[in-house]
């Protein structure tokens, strides 16, 4: 189900290679202003299992470090679906420092700590110099990089100081009138960086919360209004050689708040945003390029209701759960399959469920003569507090017909809940 070497393909690298991540990077980072948040020790949890999705992004002839050892019968079930597996080493990244020599070395994000760890141990680098990653990763930076080179942003205004935000905000709602706005910190994905003013209420709360950070010397924010959007867009982006290679244009399925939930790989965007999309993004690309950017990179964008085009609104510069689906997605698209989504689901169970049970009944009801589906996450915590299991599950699904692929996805959304599973034992 992988293109075969489809890394070694874009990279022009033969050798083996070593993975390893450190996706929740951004939750454990002390960064610049924070929102209200609650600690989540069950999230962090099956953050750390999903190391395993960089298994679908390896070549065959690699080697994949995970922290934690996949459960058996979810590996076997992928080898039967044609996953090719890599080498997998259990542990943390330190314990082995010493495959690292003369090895071609990615890291889900580079930063300092991780550009110093495969330098000191011989490795190496695939990705950014790590200071450029941080500046990128920074939401705020991206948009003054973007307004300096001329490439549109969302209305709103940066602050840089606490005493700044009262007049931002008056100022934007005269400019804008709009019924919603948010407030955007420098770091946080899926929506953590985001904190939502529908009132006067809200914009006074988050003054508050925020005049307790008023003295950070890395103070900054932005206030921006929410636009309703038309196309929620996302390119995966390979700069690489001195060049800019587009590898996916996807669009993402997000909630009213903007959390994630899933993505479509192939959307049937017009084509005549399409071309205005990808002539932004290689003038994107050009830029960093020029700025010294090597490696792969997420650009998140949208078209509002207005179809006004900002091609900018945050760039992840590392990969990103989508990048690691990209072997697959090209596979099936050669195999003439150009509907394909990707969405995960959580569920919460007071009983155990096996994989071979989840299996059982997504394959009973997504059996179709011309599509199919995929578990390719099955991620599980229990909660000792709530006594409850825990499980984050990722699936793909691909058809020939559109409207087939939503009837597959909605029939799995309608079993994903704890009183079905429980049933199917």
């Amino acid at each position: 189900m992988k293109t075969d070497r489809f890394i070694s393909g874009l990279l022009g690298i033969d050798r083996p290679k070593l993975w390893y991540s450190n996706i929740n990077w951004e939750q454990k980072s002390n960064i610049g202003v924070r929102l209200p948040q609650f600690q989540n020790a069950t999230t962090d949890s099956l953050m750390n299992q999903m190391h395993i999705h960089q298994i679908y992004l390896a070549d065959s002839q690699d080697e994949v470090i995970v922290q934690e050892s996949p459960e058996p019968e979810f590996l076997s079930y992928l080898e039967e679906r044609g996953i090719h597996i890599p080498k997998l080493l259990i542990g943390h990244p330190d314990e082995f420092a010493g495959r690292l020599k003369g090895t071609y070395t990615i890291p889900y994000l580079m930063d300092t700590q991780q550009s110093e760890f495969i330098s000191s141990n011989g490795g190496l680098r695939i990705g950014p110099p790590p200071e450029l990653a941080l500046k990128l990763n920074n939401k705020i930076y991206t948009r003054l990089f973007c307004e300096k080179n001329s490439i549109p942003v969302s209305d709103g205004i940066v602050c840089t100081r606490y005493d700044q935000l009262e007049e931002a905000f008056r100022k934007l709602q005269e400019m804008t009138y709009a019924e919603r706005y948010v407030l955007k910190t420098a770091y946080g994905s899926s929506g953590k960086n985001l904190f939502h003013i529908r009132s006067r209420k809200e914009f006074d709360f988050i003054l508050t919360y925020l005049s307790r950070q008023r003295h950070l010397e890395d103070f900054m924010v932005s206030i921006e209004r929410w636009h309703e959007v038309e196309y929620n867009l996302n390119a995966q982006l390979l700069l690489w050689d001195g060049e800019c290679h587009v590898l996916a244009v996807t669009e993402q399925d997000n909630n009213d708040v903007g959390v994630y939930r899933g993505s479509d790989l192939n959307p049937p965007i017009p084509k005549h945003v399409m071309e205005h999309y990808l002539q932004e993004l290689k003038w994107l690309g050009q830029l960093l390029l020029q700025e010294g950017y090597e490696g792969f990179m997420g650009v998140d964008s949208m078209m509002d209701k207005q179809g006004r085009l900002i091609p900018v609104i945050e760039i992840n510069a590392r990969l990103t759960m989508v990048t690691y689906t990209l072997s697959i997605r090209k596979k099936l698209l050669a195999d003439g399959f150009p509907h394909i989504c990707v969405q995960f689901f959580d569920v919460k169970s007071s009983r155990r469920k096996e994989f071979s049970v989840l299996r059982k009944q997504v394959e009973m009801i997504t059996a179709s003569d011309s599509g199919g589906s995929l578990i390719y996450g099955f991620h599980e915590v229990f909660e000792p507090k709530q006594q409850m299991y825990v499980y984050r599950i990722f699936m793909m699904f691909w058809e020939k017909d559109r409207h087939q692929l939503e009837t597959m996805v909605q029939r799995t959304e309608q079993i994903m809940n704890p009183k079905t599973l429980t049933e199917m034992r």
